[in-house]
């Protein structure tokens, strides 16, 4: 996976954080394949990304055999998880920042 399609996947990752929307996965996956199934298992499987069974179904439903081996695949397909991990990271950490904040209850 060059460069620029992990950094165009990571953004749309990081956008859908707050904005999550199953439908616009399903989209995308047409376009991203195995890439967008093994980033979604992935984020299933984090405590801060949120969206856990959506994203368990949406990987599911793009690969059937995303969870197999989500590691030897990324690998073989030359997906940097790592790198994945610590952008979408990066970008909903600056996001939360970047959003107002919240009025406390009266």
């Amino acid at each position: 996976m060059d460069r620029l399609s992990a950094e165009s996947l990571a953004q749309f990752c990081i956008a859908q954080r707050n904005a999550f929307d199953p439908k616009q996965w399903l989209a995308r996956g047409e376009q991203d394949g195995k890439a967008l199934a093994l980033a979604a298992k992935y984020l299933s499987m984090t405590s801060w990304y949120g969206h856990e069974a959506e994203l368990e179904s949406i990987a599911v439903a793009i690969y059937a055999s995303v969870g197999d081996s989500l590691f030897s695949e990324s690998k073989s397909m030359e997906f940097d998880l790592p790198h994945f991990s610590t952008t979408v990271r990066m970008g909903v950490a600056q996001q939360r920042d970047r959003l107002p904040p919240r009025c406390a209850a009266a």
